[in-house]
Protein backbone atom coordinates (compact mmCIF):
# COMPACT_ATOMS: atom_id res chain seq x y z
CA UNK A 1 0.00 0.00 0.00
CA UNK A 2 1.12 3.83 -1.02
CA UNK A 3 -0.27 6.58 0.21
CA UNK A 4 -2.10 7.90 -3.15
CA UNK A 5 -3.37 12.16 -3.15
CA UNK A 6 -1.82 15.56 -2.41
CA UNK A 7 0.89 15.03 1.15
CA UNK A 8 0.43 19.27 1.12
CA UNK A 9 -3.17 18.69 1.87
CA UNK A 10 -3.52 15.43 3.36
CA UNK A 11 -6.14 14.77 1.29
CA UNK A 12 -5.98 11.12 -0.01
CA UNK A 13 -5.60 7.27 0.76
CA UNK A 14 -3.64 4.40 1.46
CA UNK A 15 -3.80 2.65 -1.97
CA UNK A 16 -2.72 -0.75 -4.08
CA UNK A 17 0.46 0.69 -6.25
CA UNK A 18 -0.59 1.74 -9.44
CA UNK A 19 -4.01 2.94 -8.22
CA UNK A 20 -4.82 6.67 -7.49
CA UNK A 21 -7.37 8.68 -5.27
CA UNK A 22 -9.88 9.55 -7.58
CA UNK A 23 -13.39 11.20 -6.06
CA UNK A 24 -12.56 10.05 -2.72
CA UNK A 25 -11.52 6.20 -3.09
CA UNK A 26 -8.91 4.14 -4.71
CA UNK A 27 -9.14 3.94 -8.70
CA UNK A 28 -7.02 2.42 -11.57
CA UNK A 29 -5.87 5.50 -13.42
CA UNK A 30 -7.45 6.15 -16.48
CA UNK A 31 -6.24 4.73 -19.94
CA UNK A 32 -3.71 6.20 -21.72
CA UNK A 33 -5.08 7.87 -25.22
CA UNK A 34 -3.74 5.52 -27.58
CA UNK A 35 -1.87 6.58 -30.91
CA UNK A 36 -1.08 4.39 -34.07
CA UNK A 37 2.12 3.26 -33.78
CA UNK A 38 4.81 5.98 -33.63
CA UNK A 39 5.22 6.42 -37.80
CA UNK A 40 7.85 5.93 -39.51
CA UNK A 41 10.65 8.74 -40.28
CA UNK A 42 8.89 11.55 -42.30
CA UNK A 43 9.84 12.22 -46.13
CA UNK A 44 7.13 15.38 -47.38
CA UNK A 45 6.74 15.95 -50.75
CA UNK A 46 4.80 18.46 -52.83
CA UNK A 47 1.67 17.15 -51.81
CA UNK A 48 2.17 16.76 -47.91
CA UNK A 49 4.60 16.98 -45.30
CA UNK A 50 4.59 13.26 -44.51
CA UNK A 51 2.92 13.06 -41.16
CA UNK A 52 -0.59 12.08 -40.60
CA UNK A 53 -3.57 13.13 -38.30
CA UNK A 54 -4.20 10.82 -36.03
CA UNK A 55 -0.17 9.47 -35.62
CA UNK A 56 1.89 10.16 -33.36
CA UNK A 57 5.90 11.62 -33.41
CA UNK A 58 8.55 11.97 -31.48
CA UNK A 59 9.97 15.09 -32.08
CA UNK A 60 14.05 15.67 -32.26
CA UNK A 61 15.91 18.34 -33.41
CA UNK A 62 18.59 18.09 -36.41
CA UNK A 63 21.72 16.99 -33.78
CA UNK A 64 19.06 14.29 -32.46
CA UNK A 65 18.05 15.50 -29.01
CA UNK A 66 14.77 15.65 -28.26
CA UNK A 67 11.92 18.47 -27.63
CA UNK A 68 11.53 17.38 -24.09
CA UNK A 69 9.49 18.48 -21.00
CA UNK A 70 10.79 20.06 -18.18
CA UNK A 71 10.67 18.56 -14.40
CA UNK A 72 10.00 21.58 -12.47
CA UNK A 73 8.09 23.25 -15.12
CA UNK A 74 5.28 22.87 -17.38
CA UNK A 75 7.50 24.04 -20.40
CA UNK A 76 9.44 22.00 -23.53
CA UNK A 77 12.81 22.63 -24.49
CA UNK A 78 15.62 20.99 -26.08
CA UNK A 79 16.86 17.58 -24.43
CA UNK A 80 14.73 18.24 -21.39
CA UNK A 81 14.09 15.99 -18.72
CA UNK A 82 11.45 13.61 -19.66
CA UNK A 83 11.94 12.60 -23.18
CA UNK A 84 10.23 10.42 -25.90
CA UNK A 85 7.41 12.13 -25.87
CA UNK A 86 4.55 10.96 -28.07
CA UNK A 87 2.91 13.96 -29.59
CA UNK A 88 -0.18 13.17 -31.60
CA UNK A 89 -1.03 15.45 -34.72
CA UNK A 90 -4.38 16.73 -34.97
CA UNK A 91 -6.65 18.61 -36.77
CA UNK A 92 -8.11 21.08 -34.03
CA UNK A 93 -8.39 20.57 -30.34
CA UNK A 94 -11.69 18.79 -30.72
CA UNK A 95 -10.49 16.12 -33.46
CA UNK A 96 -7.10 13.56 -33.50
CA UNK A 97 -8.80 11.40 -35.19
CA UNK A 98 -6.79 9.17 -37.21
CA UNK A 99 -6.89 10.83 -41.14
CA UNK A 100 -4.91 11.66 -44.25
CA UNK A 101 -1.49 12.95 -44.54
CA UNK A 102 -1.16 16.75 -43.59
CA UNK A 103 -1.03 19.15 -46.61
CA UNK A 104 2.23 20.71 -47.28
CA UNK A 105 -0.62 24.09 -46.71
CA UNK A 106 -2.26 22.74 -43.65
CA UNK A 107 -2.23 23.37 -40.35
CA UNK A 108 -1.84 21.21 -37.17
CA UNK A 109 -1.83 20.74 -33.67
CA UNK A 110 0.28 19.08 -31.33
CA UNK A 111 -1.37 16.87 -28.23
CA UNK A 112 1.35 15.68 -26.05
CA UNK A 113 0.61 12.25 -24.87
CA UNK A 114 2.54 11.63 -21.60
CA UNK A 115 0.88 14.60 -19.70
CA UNK A 116 2.88 16.32 -16.41
CA UNK A 117 4.12 14.17 -13.78
CA UNK A 118 2.35 15.54 -10.93
CA UNK A 119 -1.04 14.92 -11.95
CA UNK A 120 -2.19 11.43 -11.34
CA UNK A 121 -5.40 12.02 -13.63
CA UNK A 122 -2.79 11.12 -16.47
CA UNK A 123 -4.66 14.12 -18.44
CA UNK A 124 -2.97 14.95 -21.95
CA UNK A 125 -1.97 18.32 -23.08
CA UNK A 126 -1.69 20.80 -25.99
CA UNK A 127 1.63 22.18 -26.99
CA UNK A 128 0.44 25.93 -26.73
CA UNK A 129 1.13 28.54 -28.77
CA UNK A 130 3.78 30.23 -27.11
CA UNK A 131 2.44 33.60 -27.14
CA UNK A 132 3.92 36.46 -26.45
CA UNK A 133 7.54 34.96 -27.40
CA UNK A 134 7.42 32.85 -24.38
CA UNK A 135 8.81 29.17 -24.45
CA UNK A 136 5.90 26.78 -25.66
CA UNK A 137 4.41 24.95 -22.94
CA UNK A 138 2.50 22.01 -21.59
CA UNK A 139 -1.03 23.20 -21.79
CA UNK A 140 -4.80 21.59 -21.18
CA UNK A 141 -6.82 24.30 -22.13
CA UNK A 142 -7.47 23.33 -26.19
CA UNK A 143 -8.32 27.10 -27.01
CA UNK A 144 -4.91 28.10 -25.99
CA UNK A 145 -3.09 25.34 -28.02
CA UNK A 146 -0.56 26.21 -30.69
CA UNK A 147 -1.27 26.15 -34.28
CA UNK A 148 1.92 24.67 -36.78
CA UNK A 149 2.99 24.69 -39.98
CA UNK A 150 5.79 22.81 -41.31
CA UNK A 151 7.73 23.17 -44.38
CA UNK A 152 9.44 19.36 -45.43
CA UNK A 153 13.18 19.19 -45.81
CA UNK A 154 16.30 17.01 -46.57
CA UNK A 155 19.64 17.58 -45.46
CA UNK A 156 22.52 14.64 -45.38
CA UNK A 157 19.81 11.98 -46.97
CA UNK A 158 17.66 12.42 -44.00
CA UNK A 159 14.17 13.97 -44.05
CA UNK A 160 12.63 16.46 -41.15
CA UNK A 161 9.75 19.28 -41.27
CA UNK A 162 10.77 22.58 -39.99
CA UNK A 163 8.32 24.31 -37.98
CA UNK A 164 6.40 27.26 -37.54
CA UNK A 165 3.51 28.12 -35.15
CA UNK A 166 2.25 30.26 -32.71
CA UNK A 167 -1.48 31.29 -32.38
CA UNK A 168 -2.04 31.55 -36.05
CA UNK A 169 0.54 29.20 -37.14
CA UNK A 170 2.89 32.09 -38.04
CA UNK A 171 6.29 32.94 -36.45
CA UNK A 172 8.86 31.16 -34.01
CA UNK A 173 7.80 28.59 -31.22
CA UNK A 174 10.60 29.19 -29.01
CA UNK A 175 13.27 26.03 -28.27
CA UNK A 176 11.69 24.23 -31.64
CA UNK A 177 12.84 25.89 -34.29
CA UNK A 178 13.43 23.44 -36.66
CA UNK A 179 12.64 19.92 -35.87
CA UNK A 180 12.39 16.24 -37.27
CA UNK A 181 9.04 14.64 -36.76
Amino acid sequence: MVFVGDKATKTGGCCTAGMIWLNGKCAPPPPRPTCKDLADPVCGDDDDLGIQYGHCYILKFADGTQLGADHAAPTYSKDGFFKDIPFKVCRSATDCALGEAVPTDGTFLLQDQMGRPEDATGAVGWVDNGAGGTHIKFNTNGAQAGVFKGVAACSGGKCFIRLGGGPTGNGSIGPAGSLVA
